[in-house]
């Protein structure tokens, strides 16, 4: 951890101005984002997953299993008309867990 938290405050100090350098060093949050990014790869090391955006295109029928909100009345056959905010899934082993919920208005 102490590798990548010295690469982390060397490519802070390229990019900050030379007056916030000293700070960039002694910034707790650094750390703490260093330790949030292991955790991540540890869990993603662990269960091998992928993240996927959940935007169906209009004219599309929504896919079974995964989690919508729906604007709408749902069947098997209704089209999507319009994804005013798209979600984010987790994808392990063909088992897709909804993270944020796609929100979709069906014609």
């Amino acid at each position: 951890m102490d590798e990548a938290e010295a690469r982390i405050f060397r490519l802070l100090e390229d990019v900050c101005i030379p007056e916030t350098t000293s700070s960039v060093r002694n910034s707790s949050s650094v750390r703490r984002l260093v330790r949030l990014t292991l955790e991540i790869a540890l869990q993603f090391g662990v269960n091998a997953a992928e993240l996927k955006i959940l935007n169906p295109e209009a004219g599309r029928i929504l896919p079974p299993g995964i989690d919508f909100h729906v604007e709408g009345d749902r069947d098997a056959t209704t089209p999507v008309a319009l994804v005013p905010e798209p979600g984010l899934a987790r994808v392990e082993r063909e088992r897709v867990v909804t993270i944020v919920p796609c929100n979709v208005v069906l014609f």
